[in-house]
């Protein structure tokens, strides 16, 4: 059997220990070293010398700590300094935020300086008349384009306006006012609440605005257009002559709308009869009636009975239900009605044919 040999005892108790180098002793550690392995005497006399063992490295570590101490007390300051001066900075952006108004801004007020009081006021009134307003003045007006400023009589000119001609204010004042009569009298104002309409062309919206700016009404800017025949009842009148293979005097009647309303054959056809002038009629806003029919017939009554063109619509109303249809007899009423009414444009209102109940409207029928 094979015992470990073991290290002589001597040998293992004569090993030096391992000294930690000078360069990385702290100067405590290194008198305590150089006592063990030198004696008092070698202390005394490093201390005497001044080496830099531990003498040097000690000022060296103090001066570090006195100029990290001296570097964090300057330190604080700036950085406060630092963050009043950016706050100052912002504040004054803020200030001039405030001041200068933008681009957007600029042109906006430009545009409503062409506008009179009453138009401001029109379009303060629809939640979407700023922004449809500018929609269509840059769709007039290029963008990169400055839009003068229209100064009134006796305050002065703007530095915009004094650079431009009265005749390109003449223009300016012009286009300003077709984006007005746009934004303004849009397809939402055919109907009440404000919905978009889908039905009515352009010349159609166009030719109401007209009437509102030219007629002095009761309602106001508070008017809708109203369908004798309703757009529900069109509809169905529409689908009908589509599936009845005897509708021909019908479709060739909507070729024929066509083209006194200007428009080509591929229009869609459902909404020429929509848009037929003498179908239609201004009124105020159906929030403000009290007889609104919704689907139903909306005649004109004169001394108890329907006039003479609300008779023959009337007459293509109550076809459009029956089991079958005389396709000729509607495009002959329906052509009575437009020379009763002569003429492919909207009519303005007959006032004396409504009446007021409270706050609501209503047609008379007696």
């Amino acid at each position: 059997m094979h015992e470990r040999a073991e290290p002589d005892r001597d040998t293992r108790v004569a090993t030096p220990r391992r000294v930690v180098p000078a360069a990385r002793q702290s100067p405590e550690t290194a008198i305590v070293a150089l006592q063990r392995t030198a004696g008092n005497s070698a202390v005394v006399t490093a201390l005497a010398a001044g080496e830099p063992l531990f003498v040097q490295r000690g000022k060296r570590d103090r001066k570090g700590k006195q100029q990290g101490a001296k570097q964090q007390e300057t330190t604080k300051p700036d950085r406060r300094q630092k963050g009043k001066g950016r706050a100052a900075e912002k504040e004054r952006e803020d200030e001039r935020g405030e001041v200068k108004p933008s681009q957007e801004e600029v042109r906006y007020h430009a545009a409503l300086s062409y506008l009179d009081s009453g138009q401001r006021a029109t379009l303060a009134a629809n939640p979407h008349g700023r922004a449809l307003f500018m929609v269509k003045v840059d769709e007039l007006i290029d963008l990169a384009q400055e839009i003068p400023e229209k100064v009134p009589e006796g305050e002065g000119e703007s530095d915009s306006a004094e650079k431009t001609a009265e005749n390109d204010l003449d223009y300016y004042e012009e286009l300003v006012h077709t984006a007005f009569k746009a934004a303004a009298f849009g397809p939402g104002f055919d109907e009440g609440g404000g919905a978009h309409s889908d039905w009515a062309f352009k010349r159609t919206t166009s030719q109401h605005a007209d009437l509102r700016l030219a007629t002095n009404t009761p309602w106001g800017m508070q008017t809708s257009l109203h369908h004798k025949i309703s757009r529900h009842q069109l509809r169905q009148l529409h689908e009908r002559a589509l599936d009845d293979r005897d509708a021909t005097p019908f479709h060739e009647y909507l070729e024929g709308l066509a083209g006194r309303m200007g428009k080509p054959t591929t229009v869609n056809s459902l909404r020429l009869l929509q848009n037929i002038p003498g179908n239609l009629e201004m009124g105020p806003q159906a929030e403000q009636r009290s007889d609104d029919p919704g689907p139903g017939f909306d005649g004109n009554y004169a001394s108890g009975a329907l006039t003479p063109r609300s008779q023959r619509l009337d007459q293509v109303d109550k076809m459009i239900d029956a089991p079958e249809i005389d396709w000729s007899r509607v495009v002959a009423l329906l052509t009575e009605a437009e020379a009763r009414h002569d003429s492919q444009d909207l009519s303005p209102p007959n006032l004396d044919l409504w009446a007021k109940s409270g706050s609501k409207w209503h047609k008379k029928t007696k």
